[in-house]
């Protein structure tokens, strides 16, 4: 993770603390629930892009390491899928090549995979209908052709692992653009609901918006003075 980023993270998981904390706080109040759902989603995509990029930092081997676990797990999904197809199509071609553990996946050489992966992918899109009937989506598609594809690309090619680290991190800096925006148009509105009923929960969420490194303080505000009694 680049410096410039940790502080950042480092509230961003924090505050992702806070929510699972106080989750029975946070269900009394349904504008706080959509704006904290929204919040962790946009912190787990961050997480992903800086997986993505510290594996593509690695080098080739381990980039494609990272990338063969990744499209083992979605190309055996497909095939198991792609199999039932199959066999209620009579598609012997399709049954007998899908019928494969995934243990065949994890143990074939990097060409035979792609290849393997790159036929899979294939059928996902000519038997996109009948896919849909066991829980295999458009969505699933883009997402296996894409790994399948990059892991092809990557078997042998330095100079991909360059543009994946490039786009990686061109992505995390708009994301942490927008998840600080988020939380200081979005979310810090939201939890002044608890303000009145919930002072404790209030405060520590204002306490996770911290970034001491930095000297960065998101606090709430004082309470205020008592009134001093008459003499």
């Amino acid at each position: 993770m680049r410096k410039e980023f940790e502080d950042s993270l480092t509230t961003f998981k924090g505050i992702y603390t806070w929510t699972t904390d106080n989750g029975a706080v946070i269900a009394a109040y349904p504008g706080l629930v959509t704006a904290c759902a929204t919040f962790c989603d946009k912190v787990n995509l961050i997480e992903a892009k800086e997986s993505l990029f510290t594996s593509a930092s690695k080098g080739s081997a381990g980039f494609k390491k990272f990338l063969r676990v990744q499209a083992v797990d979605i190309v055996f999904t497909c095939a198991s899928a792609l199999y039932l197809v199959g066999k209620e199509e009579n598609n012997f071609e399709i049954k007998d090549y899908c019928s494969f553990p995934k243990s065949d996946l994890d143990k074939a050489r990097d060409t035979e995979f792609a290849v393997t992966g790159k036929k899979i992918a294939g059928w996902a899109v000519t038997k996109a209908v009948p896919l849909a009937g066991h829980s295999w989506t458009a969505a699933d598609t883009l997402d296996l052709t894409d790994k399948v594809t990059q892991y092809d690309e990557v078997i042998g090619r330095r100079e991909v692992l360059t543009e994946v680290r490039k786009t990686a991190l061109e992505e995390m800096k708009a994301l942490f653009k927008e998840v600080t925006k988020f939380l200081n148009e979005e979310l810090d509105r939201e939890v002044e609901m608890i303000k009145r009923d919930h002072p404790t929960e209030y405060s520590l969420y204002f306490g996770a918006r911290e970034i001491k490194s930095r000297g960065v303080r998101h606090e709430p505000p004082a309470p205020p003075v008592p009134p001093t009694n008459p003499e």
